[in-house]
């Protein structure tokens, strides 16, 4: 038994003319209107207190509680039993009556006929009167499908025909299914069955019950009611229609809050009005601004397969027949065809999505400011899908996009707004001027981030108070009388201060101070845009002095030449006196004097060449060891006999890639800093090591580096003064002790040889130098000091000869001199002309060239070009006294030139020879 069949049974209670009682047990629980009459009562409340046992007549037919006890256990039907009950009048009445079973509610349902006790009438006939009564269509048919009982209803509905099989009768001519009313759906050991059954003909939906009976010759036959609850379905239908319609709705709602895009959100609504909505395809278009003649954006979305399909397509030009539906949904707010066409094919051919076949739409109005904007279209596959329920929630949804659309456009211009407003803060608060705003007063309102880094005061410290606090007591009276006049009157006053900051350091700032007016004209604040210019006044106080060190410079630059000429000539001169002169001798200490006087000559003019002009790097490997102890000697007379003068070489070598010049100038700068700080005297010390830095400290691929230490006992630095140690132009000396150079120049000599530099000073505690340069071994070759004296190593007898090209006639005629007592043979030339013609004469007794750079009539550099044409494997020794950048515009310096700059030791000019010479 299932809850259908209650209904069903309650069904038939409730409309058939019968007598009909609900029983539990022995209490009456429902009476139709028939029943009532039956028992003379008025309400069924009367029979509540009263028992069915009390009523029965017991001396007519069985006892009915026992009838309802088996309906009830056995859920069995009990047909054609009569009894008499006596009425609330106190008279018996007779009924026949059948017991069905009501499972569900524990009951029993009594179907009764009252009759007279001679006037009744047989089962058969009581039977047919109550179906044919019933408000269902009835049929009893046999196992061949023979009709052979229909009811009124039936015959209503399906004709009077009996003659005919009951599939043709009903239309079902092909062989019947389960769901058809003529099939057959129970055999003899089956109970009351029902089903659906929907009849295509009317449209009308059946629920049917079949219940099974034999004859009594053994025939069987089927009985099928069947209640029209094609109302009841149509409603279901609308019902499930209209929750997808508001679950959709409310799945967009929720979209529409979350997504502030226009193209996420069209996205998103033609997913969801396919996916919650149950449409065949949607989609969204916007009209162009200036009409309907182009559509800017669409977006669609389909159910192919189980697959949701979503495309954007491009702007193209709107459909004719599309344009028609916008004007009608301009007029009527909506549009709704039975027979919609392909518009999208205009759009975009290839989506495949797009079929429209058998299929309705809608389309509805987007609107912006009440102005049609766009519209959205929904298709169907169910005919008569749009009904005014539907059509209610669609219009709804498109207001609520039109509102999404309308909002989001607006959060983007308030984004866009915010964004210039944003931008203008940061240009504000982040830029490099500081900008101050003040009430009409003098009150700070605002100051921006740059303010606080100049002043040092924060913003709580300043607010509300006037700007007079920055005064210096430097700028005259008459400048803020001036600025005062200005702004007050309207107009914008430009000026320089020198102020003070927080923590007591002058400043100079540049300003522009305007007045605010409001919209009548009126003054109600000022704006000071000011920058900061100290080191701007700074850099115009020394341009003098900068202007009179590049004058020193220029004329070093343009008079290098002849002076390291005459560098040359003298430490020619002194060379030879030192080779005369015993080391006894009492002079021998002059001579050592003027020696090192030249060499610190010849330093001075490449030091400030080094600053006047950039040099070019002859970069070598080289260990730095060896270029430490070449310069030994030099460093313990330049330091003095005051200061205790300490080396420490690493036991390793400390192979480079140096330019040698460059390395011992910064020894030279680094020991000048040293002996300036210890006036009275101290230890300075160099210090070499190998040192392995962990990549994450430095950031160069190298790990290997040589450690130069230079180290003094003096006088030390402060923080500050560490911190612009490097600067040019800073110094801690007086004025006219120094230009600031030195250690400006030894952070770009180390920075130009991929090194690091370091500072470790505290003030009285002297101070140490760390100097990193990258360990580099390829092509390295250990170099080997020579410390006996030049005449002692040469020991050649061959008599080379060598042609000295040189326009100098000093330096000529004493390099010839000192190459000469070693032994060589020379020939002399004035020029460049002069030293082709020269070795043409002795072209094959000319061993090496030494050439002259710069020389009258023609080049160094071209001549030995010339001289190459004659003996390619000849070599030569490039001198000039002339700075670097001279040098490269005459084109003679390059990377595989034997080169030394002058002026020109002996020792170097000896050395340089002998290395040429062996090859």
């Amino acid at each position: 038994m299932t809850k259908n069949q209650d209904t069903y049974y309650l069904s038939i209670a409730k409309y058939t003319k019968e007598a009909a009682f609900v029983l539990t047990g022995d209490t009456f629980e429902y009476l139709n209107p028939a029943a009532m009459k039956a028992m003379d009562c008025e309400d069924i409340v009367d029979l509540k207190p009263i028992q069915l046992k009390d009523m029965i007549n017991p001396d007519f037919g069985k006892p009915i509680t026992e009838l309802i006890q088996t309906v009830i256990a056995q859920g069995c039907n009990i047909l054609d039993v009569e009894f008499s009950v006596r009425t609330l009048k106190g008279v018996y009445k007779y009924f026949s009556g059948s017991f069905y079973p009501l499972p569900k509610l524990n009951s029993v349902l009594v179907m009764t006929t009252e009759y007279q006790i001679q006037q009744m009438p047989n089962e058969r006939q009581k039977l047919f009167a109550v179906l044919d009564a019933m408000p269902a269509i009835v049929l009893l048919a046999g196992a061949d499908r023979s009709i052979r009982f229909t009811n009124s209803m039936f015959r209503e509905h399906f004709g009077t025909d009996t003659n005919k099989p009951c599939n043709e009768v009903l239309g079902c001519i092909k062989e019947s299914t389960s769901k058809c009313l003529a099939s057959n759906n129970v055999d003899m050991d089956n109970k009351l069955v029902n089903w659906q059954w929907s009849d295509t003909n009317s449209g009308r939906t059946y629920q049917v019950y079949e219940y099974p009976f034999v004859e009594s010759d053994g025939t069987f036959l089927s009985l099928k009611m069947g209640i029209d609850i094609s109302e009841a379905k149509r409603a279901e239908k609308k019902i499930k229609t209209l929750n997808k319609l508001h679950a959709m709705l409310s799945a967009i709602n929720e979209e529409i809050v979350r997504i502030h895009t226009k193209d996420r959100l069209f996205h998103a609504v033609c997913s969801l009005t396919v996916e919650f909505g149950g449409f065949a395809m949607s989609w969204i278009g916007l009209l162009g601004r200036t009409g309907f003649d182009k559509m800017t954006m669409v977006t669609g979305c389909s159910l192919k397969g189980k697959h949701y399909i979503t495309k954007s397509f491009l702007a193209v030009k709107t459909p004719h027949s599309l344009v028609n539906i916008i004007n009608a949904i301009e007029k009527n707010g909506y549009y709704l065809s039975r027979q919609p066409a392909n518009y999208l094919s205009d759009f975009d051919t290839k989506w495949e999505a797009t079929n429209t076949d058998n299929t309705v739409m809608a389309s509805f109005a987007l609107k912006k400011e009440g102005r049609l904007s766009g519209i959205i279209s929904f298709y169907s596959n169910e005919h008569d899908f749009f009904d005014t329920e539907e059509i209610q929630i669609l219009d709804k949804l498109a207001a609520d996009i039109s509102f999404a659309l309308h909002y989001i456009e607006m959060e983007n211009q308030k984004k866009m707004a915010f964004e210039k407003i944003r931008e203008l803060s940061q240009a504000v608060e982040q830029g490099s001027n500081i900008v101050m705003i003040t009430s009409k007063t003098g009150k700070i309102k605002y100051v921006n981030r740059r303010f606080i880094e100049v002043t040092g005061y924060t913003k709580e410290e300043v607010m509300g108070k006037n700007p007079s606090f920055l005064k210096s007591g430097k700028t005259p009276t008459v400048i803020y009388k001036q600025l005062w006049e200005n702004i007050l009157s309207g107009k914008d006053w430009h000026g320089e201060f020198q102020n003070k900051k927080k923590d007591g350091s002058l400043y100079w700032e540049s300003a522009t101070i305007s007045p605010i007016k409001n919209d009548s004209g009126r003054i109600t604040n000022f704006l000071a845009i000011k920058e900061e210019i100290t080191l701007k006044k700074f850099l115009e106080e020394r341009l003098k002095y900068t202007n009179r060190v590049e004058a020193v410079g220029q004329l070093a630059a343009g008079i290098a030449h002849d002076f390291n000429n005459i560098l040359s000539a003298i430490n020619g001169y002194v060379y030879v006196l030192q080779m005369k002169i015993p080391h006894d001798d009492p002079m021998r200490n002059f001579i050592d004097k003027i020696h090192l006087s030249t060499d610190r000559a010849a330093k001075l003019v490449q030091g400030l060449l080094a600053f006047s002009k950039e040099q070019t790097s002859h970069m070598k490997v080289i260990d730095l060891n060896d270029i430490v102890k070449m310069m030994d000697k030099l460093l313990v007379k330049f330091t003095g006999e005051e200061i205790d003068f300490k080396t420490k070489f690493s036991e390793e070598p400390l192979p480079i890639m140096a330019d040698m010049a460059q390395i011992e100038q910064i020894i030279i700068n680094l020991t000048s800093n040293a002996k300036d700080a210890m006036p009275e005297g101290g230890t300075f010390t160099i210090e070499t090591q190998m040192v392995e830095l962990c990549p994450f400290d430095i950031s160069n691929k190298a790990s290997q580096y040589a450690l130069l230490i230079v180290s003094d006992t003096g006088s030390g630095m402060d923080t500050n003064t560490q911190q612009r140690a490097f600067e040019p132009f800073f110094t801690t000396k007086q004025v006219g002790s120094g230009v600031g150079l030195g250690l400006s120049s030894v952070y770009g000599i180390v920075e130009s040889h991929k090194g690091y530099i370091n500072i470790v000073s505290q003030q009285g505690h002297g101070t140490v130098f760390e100097i990193y340069l990258p360990i580099y071994y390829y092509n390295y070759q250990p170099y080997e000091e020579d410390k006996s004296t030049v005449a002692e190593n040469v020991t050649d007898t061959k008599k080379e000869t060598i042609l000295i090209a040189e326009d100098d006639h000093d330096v000529r005629k004493i390099m010839k001199k000192i190459l000469e007592r070693e032994g060589y043979r020379v020939v002399e030339a004035e020029d460049g002309l002069d030293v082709v013609q020269k070795f043409k004469e002795n072209k094959d007794n000319i061993n090496i060239l030494i050439l002259d750079v710069i020389m009258p009539k023609q080049n160094g550099n071209k001549a030995y070009e010339d001289i190459k044409l004659i003996r390619p494997d000849i070599k030569a020794l490039f001198t000039s006294g002339y700075s670097d950048d001279v040098i490269i515009k005459k084109g003679v310096l390059g990377d595989n030139v034997n080169f030394i700059i002058k002026p020109v030791s002996p020792a170097s000019l000896l050395m340089n020879i002998k290395r040429l010479l062996k090859g």
